[in-house]
């Protein structure tokens, strides 16, 4: 069976069966878990896999913009521990 789209044709981001163009196959959609799973297993490689394809946003250097916008708050937010020490 394949995936249809809401008017009933091959969504563009789909193969012929079914699978995400990616290549990636999508396991157990729609299966309620067995009882003895473990799930700090599947937590952790999701969080692994998930670390591998996005790697390189963590070498991207970070924006001007939101550069300045993270000092801002960090000076807001030594402001307000200030203020609050000396209450």
């Amino acid at each position: 069976m394949t995936a249809l789209g809401k008017w009933g044709e091959m969504p563009m981001n789909c193969r012929g069966d079914g699978n995400p163009a990616s290549g990636m196959t999508l396991v157990g959609m729609g299966r309620r878990p067995r009882a003895g799973s473990d799930f700090e297993a599947v937590r952790t490689a999701i969080g692994t896999t998930l670390r591998s394809l996005h790697s390189n946003v963590l070498r991207e250097p970070l924006p001007d913009r939101m550069a300045e916008l993270l000092r801002q708050l960090d000076q807001q937010l030594r402001q307000f521990d200030q203020d609050a020490d000396k209450s």
